[in-house]
């Protein structure tokens, strides 16, 4: 039995309280509310010498997940403020901290999918910044040591150039790699999509403009279902998994493929999925 550090469980116990009495406070209240919460999260989660227990990581992952489940109800009316981006982009950046392998590790024993539970909470919170964009802002990069989230809208007349000038959607583009913190400067692995598969996936929306969500993990692969603790140990070093996300989209059946560019060596390697 796994104990729950005291002050992650005290704030499970908030989210609880928020997400019942979430609808009868103002917009101005539920965004101050998330704030403080995710603010708190990301001050309890700061990397220690120990790995945290796998119980905290989890009830962390589900905490964040549920902020941003009520956020996605106040977006639409009201833009969160930036500090609840920082604040949440800091706790994902503590949570896959490498001092915090051990605890993913023994989680990924006890719950098959708990580990990927946080790569759909980082990407649904990616969508949550997308929905902030315009065409005045088109694109923006939260960049942290262990994670990088990249969220941009592509409308029809973008998809139109690209498809024009014979270029795809790429990430990370050279432009990223400038503001790509230090710890990610030597990630050789891209994503990249053509332009006829953003057309598609825009005319299964609604809207006039397709969000595009791009995310790196850092020390991420070692502890996904698909490679086990033996392999970690006898195999290879992997330095990050990219997730490439069209939101808002239906399910749709395409031809068009995506490129999946990366580089190996004997110093750095990058799984692409």
């Amino acid at each position: 039995i796994y104990c729950i550090h005291e002050q992650i469980s005290k704030v499970f116990s908030e989210v609880v309280n928020l997400t019942e009495s979430f609808s009868d406070l103002t917009a101005t209240q539920q965004i101050n509310k998330t704030d403080i919460i995710v603010e708190t999260l990301a001050n309890i989660t700061v990397p220690s010498t120990q790995s945290q227990y796998p119980q905290e990581l989890s009830t962390a992952v589900n905490i964040i997940s549920s902020i941003n489940n009520l956020t996605s109800k106040v977006v639409g009316m009201r833009q969160p403020n930036d500090s609840f981006f920082e604040e949440t982009t800091k706790v994902f950046d503590n949570l896959l901290s490498p001092s915090n392998e051990e605890g993913w590790m023994e989680l990924q024993e006890i719950s098959s999918d708990a580990n990927q539970e946080l790569v759909k909470s980082a990407e649904q919170f990616g969508q949550l910044l997308a929905q902030t964009l315009n065409e005045d802002v088109p694109e923006t990069i939260k960049t942290k040591s262990n994670i990088v989230i990249k969220a941009e809208i592509a409308s029809l007349d973008i998809i139109q150039k690209l498809e024009e000038e014979g270029e795809l959607l790429k990430f990370p583009d050279e432009n990223d790699m400038k503001q790509i913190v230090k710890d990610f400067q030597g990630l050789q692995a891209q994503i990249a999509i053509p332009p006829q598969l953003l057309a598609e996936a825009l005319d299964t929306t609604n809207g006039t403009h397709l969000p595009i969500v791009n995310t790196v993990f850092r020390n991420l692969a070692s502890v996904l279902p698909s490679v086990s603790s033996n392999d970690v140990s006898s195999t290879r070093p992997v330095s990050a998994v990219l997730s490439s996300q069209l939101s808002d989209t239906k399910r749709f059946n395409t031809s068009v493929p995506i490129e999946l560019l990366f580089h190996i060596n004997k110093k750095e390697e990058a799984d692409v999925s």
